[in-house]
């Protein structure tokens, strides 16, 4: 079987994704609810109330909500199983966030997908230097640990530990890997492996251990290049393995800042 123009461009960006089949998932969902709306229109009047689900009846039978539904797991499911996902930084995907899960998403189809799958390689450069400015900008200047125009051996972060630890830090430390990734030339690691995932299973280990007699887990999520030691107040203590990645980030910072860290740069 010849596979379509459409999946083979797709495997050229995204090798790992099954394209088609996400494709043939989506519209076969929409022409399922097509299907039901038509026969529940042909329902003589006065026919008994039906429920289609516990939140859908036939009174209020949405083909349309069905399509936004199906057009955003589709875009999802295109971002996680291609691993797409691990190459956006945190405004990117605060970005996606809002245009996929909070609003109307485009339609899934062959041209959408891959023109977002190109752009989003096209910019793969860019967002990791806005993420390393964005990680910066987030440094608090309260602590004397943070410096004023550089990343330190040591780094002090907000939001990323007890239980006041937020989405958007842990993607900052995301985009901190990430940068380091391709800076030494190696693949960015999967998103299913994120800081995210990583803080949550300390925060579960110490939570099991709280009523046993076994030690507590040390409250430090381990990363590759760097460990981050967790504090109840939500401040994350975090301290890079090696000297040489810290001076390839702070060349990057300063690539962005045209040489000079504006007084801005730090919110």
């Amino acid at each position: 079987m010849t596979p379509s123009p459409h999946a083979v461009a797709s495997e050229a960006l995204v090798p790992s994704c099954d394209f088609d089949a996400i494709l043939a998932e989506r519209d076969g969902l929409v022409r399922h609810a097509e299907r039901v709306d038509e026969l529940l229109r042909q329902a003589p009047p006065g026919f008994p109330r039906l429920f289609l689900d516990r939140r859908n009846s036939r009174d209020d039978w949405d083909v349309e909500s069905v399509r936004v539904d199906a057009n955003r797991s589709a875009w999802q499911r295109l971002m996680l199983e291609s691993g797409l996902w691990s190459f956006l930084d945190s405004k990117a995907r605060d970005d996606w966030r809002e245009q996929i899960e909070r609003s109307t998403p485009p339609d899934f189809n062959a041209e959408n997908a891959e023109a977002t799958m190109r752009s989003i390689h096209q910019q793969r450069g860019d967002m990791v230097a806005r993420g390393v400015a964005d990680v910066f900008r987030r440094l608090s200047g309260r602590f004397k640990t943070n410096a004023p125009n550089r990343f330190g051996r040591r780094m002090i972060l907000t939001g990323v530990g007890g239980d006041y630890y937020r989405q958007a830090a842990c993607d900052s430390l995301d985009d901190l890997t990430r940068a380091i990734c391709v800076l030494r030339g190696v693949p960015e690691p999967d998103h299913r492996n994120a800081a995210w995932s990583r803080i949550s299973d300390v925060r579960l280990a110490r939570r099991r251990h709280r009523d046993t007699s076994t030690p507590l887990p040390k409250p430090v999520a381990e990363f590759d290049y760097f460990q981050v030691r967790l504090f109840q107040n939500g401040n994350g203590h975090l301290a890079f393995r090696f000297q040489a990645d810290v001076d390839r980030l702070n060349r990057v910072l300063a690539y962005g800042a045209r040489g000079a860290i504006p007084d801005d740069v730090r919110r």
